[in-house]
């Protein structure tokens, strides 16, 4: 399905704060998280990237770029 920038709410102020991602991360080897966490895994600009979907749960946005591709993903 693709975006119908349309149907987008881009008035007034976000009700959810954004989740910007400003660093490359941590490989998920060296991430340390519980062996039960949920990932939110997508793909950008040829890298898998993950995401928890606790942060999701609370942020429902998040925003960065990869290999300086921007991408927006919301849950």
């Amino acid at each position: 399905m693709n975006f119908d920038v349309k149907m987008a709410s881009l008035k007034g102020p976000d009700y959810f704060k954004r989740f910007n991602v400003t660093e490359n991360g941590t490989p998920l080897y060296k991430a340390n998280i519980e062996k039960e966490a949920k990932l939110l895994v997508f793909e950008c600009n040829g890298l898998r990237q993950a995401v928890l979907v606790k942060q999701m749960v609370y942020h429902h946005v998040v925003q960065g770029d990869v290999k300086g591709e921007p991408y927006l993903l919301t849950f």
